[in-house]
């Protein structure tokens, strides 16, 4: 198939390469173009914009930061929907809110194209073994339809729902997931003040019904001492304030999930925003 990807990031750097070793055309964009080098390499095109992309693919898959990045290249003077073709088949699998997925969904729909939400989970490494799980939110034709690129990249795919549903599943799991995170931080941080040896701490988590099957490497953060770099409080805020906006517009009573926030708000406002989602042990 004829494929573009627009966003090589540290997940895209592994899902890219699946798609060509499938025997997939690429056409590849990034705003950085040294970051889709090493998939040039392997045999991918690259485009200078969006806007030219959409001119050599009939599926294109976007995995970008987060809201502003989605907006400006679907809605941008050189981005998708200004610019693509009807029949264009759209998996946008950034972590957004459903409510700017429902709304990119209604614009692709009045252009003649097909808008999946898809996004993501389980990190970098599982990326590069085609061992995501990948939750879909859109119509079943236009799933079915995706769903030979869905299985290169995936081992778990979900339809869940219309169009935004994948986006509720995301940021649901990364309410759950860093909502723990913060508490196994701050159960380390009672451990290190009661004199205890964290490491040993740890491995008694690691291997207890606490950290089964939660504890995903993460952990060793806190073993080695690295706080920098990782899952940066700041990528952490933008996907749970994306959670607070979902509940809100459901009028859900949240007091958990309000607390985690404000601790990684906290941890922000201390000066760790650019510091690993395990700064919380440091205090």
């Amino acid at each position: 198939m004829k494929l573009g990807f627009i966003g090589i990031g540290r997940m895209g750097q592994g899902m890219a390469p699946r798609l060509l070793e499938a025997g997939h055309s690429l056409a590849v964009h990034d705003v950085r173009r040294e970051a889709c080098a090493a998939v040039i390499d392997r045999g991918a095109s690259w485009c200078d914009s969006p806007a030219q992309v959409v001119q050599h693919c009939d599926v294109l898959l976007s995995c970008l930061p987060g809201p502003a990045e989605v907006a400006t290249v679907y809605e941008g003077p050189q981005g998708i929907l200004s610019n693509a073709k009807p029949g264009l088949l759209l998996l946008e699998m950034s972590t957004i809110s459903p409510q700017q997925s429902r709304r990119l969904a209604q614009q692709c729909q009045a252009l003649g194209m097909r808008y999946l939400d898809a996004p993501i989970s389980n990190g970098v490494e599982p990326a590069a073994r085609g061992e995501l799980t990948i939750m879909v939110g859109g119509e079943r034709v236009d799933y079915e339809q995706a769903l030979p690129i869905l299985q290169c990249l995936g081992n778990r795919l979900y339809l869940l729902g219309p169009a935004g549903s994948g986006n509720i599943a995301k940021i649901g799991n990364q309410m759950i997931y860093l909502s723990y995170v913060a508490a196994f931080c701050e159960t380390m941080r009672l451990a290190r003040e009661a004199g205890m040896d964290v490491n040993a701490m740890i491995d008694v988590m690691r291997h207890s019904v606490s950290g089964t099957p939660l504890m995903t490497k993460w952990e060793q953060r806190l073993e080695n001492g690295d706080r920098d770099g990782g899952f940066r409080i700041r990528r952490v805020l933008k996907d749970l304030e994306l959670g607070e906006d979902a509940c809100r517009e459901l009028g859900l009573d949240t007091p958990v999930f309000d607390a985690v926030l404000q601790t990684y708000r906290n941890s922000a406002e201390k000066g760790h925003a650019e510091r690993d989602m395990t700064v919380i042990y440091s205090g």
